[in-house]
C-alpha cells in the first residue's frame, strides 16, 4: 500500500507551484495507484485586492479572471501530460487557504503538495502566506516545495 493514497496539488501557475506539480508527478511514476487532484482557487472578486480599494469589479473584469483561471486549469493538465488521466482537474473560487482545505477534506486527501510562493507576493506579505495557513490548519500531511 502507499504511503499516499490521495494528493492534492495546489497550482496557481507559479513556477512554485509547478514544481509541486513535479513532485507529484514524482509520487505517481512510483505508484500508478495514487490518486492526484489538481486545484486551482479563483479568488472571488469580494475577497480580492480590489475589494480593499473600494474598486469596482465589472462583469468583463470577473470575465477575465474567469479565463485566466480556466488557463491555469489547462496548464496544469499540459505540465501532467503524461498523467492527466489519471488526475483530477478542478476550479475552485473563494478564499484560496479555505478552499484548498475544505477540498482536502472533502476528498480525503492524505498530502497537500503547494509551493512556498506564489503569484501574490505583495498580497501574501498583507494577509499572510498560503502555504503557512494550509501548513498550520490542514488534517493531512502538508508538503511544501521551493
Amino acid at each position: 500500500m502507499a504511503v499516499y493514497e490521495r494528493i492534492l496539488v495546489a497550482y496557481d501557475g507559479s513556477s512554485h507551484s509547478e514544481i509541486a506539480l513535479e513532485k507529484a508527478a514524482d509520487f505517481m511514476a512510483t505508484d500508478k495507484r495514487i490518486e492526484t487532484h489538481v486545484v486551482h482557487v479563483m479568488e472571488s472578486p469580494h475577497t480580492s485586492l480590489y475589494a480593499l480599494y473600494g474598486a469596482d469589479i465589472s462583469q468583463a473584469m470577473i470575465q477575465e479572471m474567469t479565463e485566466v483561471a480556466e488557463k491555469k486549469i489547462e496548464e496544469s493538465k499540459e505540465l501532467l501530460a503524461d498523467y492527466k488521466e489519471d488526475c483530477h482537474f478542478k476550479q475552485l473560487h473563494g478564499r484560496v487557504q479555505q478552499q484548498i482545505l475544505e477540498y482536502a477534506e472533502e476528498n480525503k486527501i492524505d498530502l497537500i503538495i503547494i509551493g512556498s510562493r506564489g503569484l501574490g507576493a505583495i498580497k501574501g506579505m498583507m494577509l499572510g502566506s498560503v502555504s503557512q495557513y494550509v501548513m498550520q490548519h490542514a488534517t493531512c500531511d502538508v508538503m511544501v516545495v521551493k
